[in-house]
């Protein structure tokens, strides 16, 4: 229609349109929706005008309005993939439907608790959700692959015994035959699961109390008392019975032409068959302990056994008297039991905690005892830190310690760990450090005394107030209580808070702005706080509207708002 027909014209034309309209909505016919009657989308969503089967490029229907939303791989198929028939309600809901039961109805067709729409297969969120069954993987278990235990396609009601897989294991081993001797099933009763190897994962197999494998019978290797053949159960308990080589060829002293009896154990034990013990020094009155179990007979028994010392000073008198340190001139007590046992002579169980009134801790314990007793005196001695550290006191240098200025009582900043590293704890002072203080070194605050240190923050950052210019400290007078605005984070991070410490909290665009462009030349008392204050030249040097011949009001925030300035939003109603 031309823009230059009269309004009579068009309103004619238009009337006579809707006259028109009903017989042409009659001569359409009503369709069936191939979709089904449920479906009750508009058509418009998903076709064009211009023919039903074209689709629109830009689809409006969304999958995620749906009972079914598309989620991981179910968003990358084709439409046709899922939806065989137009009717799209046919298309089943659950993964079965789409997805064959690979597992028989064994997990009841819920595949959800090991599948996702991410991917079908997870093998580390398989062992992950393994772990939480009745059956945890551990050892060689973790290592297997799935068809190892589920070849057979059966993933419930597997057997959770070690018999009930390694059944052929128990059946074929021969040495020694388990089946023959009538072993337990229970397989970890002697064997792990740690080693990839069944047989080398034998880890605790309990020989029979009545003959207890200790002493040289703890040996590897069952054939060596066992030889193969032989049942395990006739293997002799007498020490005669497999000894009785080693009784016939010893010549010294020949057992077999003195007659010696054939009960070994009279003279042998089971740790040293070499060893021989031809009488029981328990009967004698002093048992053998330690080292003297070891000791040849000779050392002790000088020619007859007549005469000889119970005590130890009678055979260890040689080892008091050249001992380090000294016993002698300490007139240390001649009991050598106080301080040894018979385990090892110069492995002292003398307890300096238990056995004095001073325990040793941190690098006492490895000094050596000249160290504190060189004069060999060793009662007596004094305790406190500065008695046998002045030397260490003097020499310090970093910080230097002087009388008067340190105390001399060392355990308020050094333990006994080591003198050097100091654990002086600040927070006992009356300045607690927080933020940088923790890192700063302690000449920084303590230039030259470790006395009369400012306690507040201007006592030692008076130049970073005066040399402030961002925004200037000094000439606005500014208060000199740091703590207003600085933490001990960091000088230059303030935590001036506009928004409540000032009655003009910053919004929209003032919050992003520089504070000069407020505060001209430094000034923070007396800044306007309505817009038109600081925005007259913005009211006046407006064109479209005019601000000033519209004789608009200066109240600005009627149109514009904190945010931008421009566009503005009158509300005209």
């Amino acid at each position: 229609m031309s823009e230059r027909a009269s309004p009579t014209l068009r309103r004619l034309l238009f009337a006579g349109l809707l006259f028109a309209l009903p017989a042409v909505a009659g001569a359409v016919a009503v369709q069936d929706n191939p979709h089904g009657p449920s479906f009750d989308r508009k058509c418009s969503q998903c076709h064009t005008v211009r023919g039903w089967s074209e689709l629109r490029p830009d689809m409006q229907f969304s999958h995620d309005e749906t009972a079914f939303p598309l989620a991981g791989r179910h968003g990358q198929v084709s439409c046709e993939f899922c939806h065989e028939t137009l009717v799209f309600s046919e298309a089943p809901s659950h993964c079965n439907g789409c997805h064959l039961d690979v597992h028989e109805s064994q997990f009841a067709g819920d595949c959800e608790r090991c599948h996702d729409p991410r991917g079908w297969l997870d093998q580390p969120e398989f062992r992950r959700m393994h772990q939480e069954t009745r059956f945890p993987l551990t050892g060689a278990h973790a290592a297997l692959d799935c068809d190892a235990c589920h070849g057979d396609g059966r993933y419930v009601n597997l057997p959770l015994d070690c018999a009930g897989c390694h059944s052929d294991a128990y059946e074929t081993t021969r040495f020694p035959d388990h089946a023959e001797a009538g072993y337990s099933t229970n397989c970890d009763e002697c064997h792990g699961i740690e080693g990839s190897a069944w047989a080398g994962n034998v880890i605790a197999f309990d020989h029979p109390r009545r003959f207890p494998l200790a002493g040289g019978h703890d040996i590897d290797g069952c054939r060596a008392c066992h030889p193969a053949g032989e049942e395990f159960e006739t293997a002799p308990s007498e020490c005669y019975g497999c000894h009785r080589a080693d009784y016939e060829r010893t010549d010294d002293p020949d057992h077999v032409d003195e007659g010696f009896q054939t009960d070994c154990t009279v003279c042998h034990n089971i740790y040293d068959w070499d060893d021989a013990e031809d009488i029981d020094h328990d009967e004698t009155g002093f048992s053998l302990t330690g080292a003297h179990t070891q000791t040849d007979c000779a050392l002790c028994h000088l020619g007859s056994d007549a005469g000889t010392p119970r005590q130890c000073a009678g055979c260890h008198d040689g080892d008091y008297v050249s001992a380090e340190p000294p016993h002698v001139e300490p007139e240390f007590d001649r009991d050598c039991t106080v301080c040894h046992s018979t385990a090892n002579w110069t492995q002292t169980s003398f307890d300096h905690g238990a056995d004095s009134d001073y325990p040793l801790t941190g690098g006492h314990i490895e000094a050596d005892c000249a160290g504190c007793h060189g004069d060999a005196v060793y009662v007596g001695l004094t305790q406190a830190c500065f008695d046998c550290h002045q030397a260490d006191y003097e020499e310090a240098e970093n910080p230097p310690h002087s009388p008067g200025t340190y105390a001399t009582t060392c355990e308020d900043c050094h333990d006994t760990s080591a003198w050097t590293d100091t654990e002086f704890d600040h927070s006992l002072s009356d300045f607690q450090l927080t933020g940088a203080h923790i890192e700063t070194d302690c000449e920084d605050c303590h230039v030259e005394t470790y006395v009369g240190t400012p306690l507040v923050c201007i006592g030692c950052h008076q130049a970073q107030f005066d040399e402030a210019e961002n925004p200037v400290h000094v000439s606005p007078a500014f208060s000199d209580d740091c703590a207003l605005c600085h933490t001990t984070d960091a000088w230059t991070g303030s935590t001036f808070d506009h928004n409540t410490q000032t009655a003009f909290a910053l919004a929209g665009a003032h919050a992003a702005l520089a504070c000069a462009d407020c505060h001209i030349d430094a000034q923070y008392t007396g800044t306007p706080a309505d817009c038109f204050g600081c925005h007259e030249d913005d009211y006046e040097g407006v064109s479209d509207p005019d601000h000033v011949a519209g004789d608009f009001g200066t109240n600005c925030q009627v149109c514009h708002g904190a945010g931008a300035w421009s566009p503005a939003e009158f509300n005209h109603e």
